[in-house]
């Protein structure tokens, strides 16, 4: 699983905030935006294939030598965006998508662009 936290966010809280939920189900990593708001806190460039690449990086060093697919991909508000952008980019990589706090438009991910359902009944479900 990964966490994307909003504009001007901190990763850090939110991951704390359902880690021990996350860790039932598997590995949980919430990096952090790679543009500074001043102090700890950052938002998100528009780089995606920069931040897969850190994605794919952190998995592979927690020892993750299979392929890195199948991701629950969780964002929030800015990160959110980003989140969908990169499962329309990677559909194989970032399957499940958990939009939260989109804005004022409805998230455009689709079954045919390989969002799936997180429970495995019905519809894949966007928050």
């Amino acid at each position: 699983m990964v966490f994307l936290h909003g504009m001007c966010g901190h990763a850090l809280g939110y991951a704390q905030s359902f880690q021990w939920n996350a860790a039932k189900k598997g590995t949980l990593i919430a990096p952090q935006g790679d543009r500074s708001c001043g102090g700890p806190w950052s938002s998100w460039s528009k780089d995606i294939d920069a931040l897969d690449a850190r994605i794919v990086a952190t998995f592979r060093s927690l020892g993750d030598a299979g392929p890195i697919d199948d991701i629950v991909l969780i964002g929030y508000s800015q990160g959110a965006t980003r989140a969908e952008a990169m499962a329309r980019q990677w559909p194989e990589r970032y399957t499940r998508l958990i939009l939260i706090a989109v804005g004022r438009r409805e998230a455009s991910a689709t079954p045919s662009q390989g969002a799936r359902d997180l429970d495995g009944v019905g519809e894949p479900r966007l928050a």
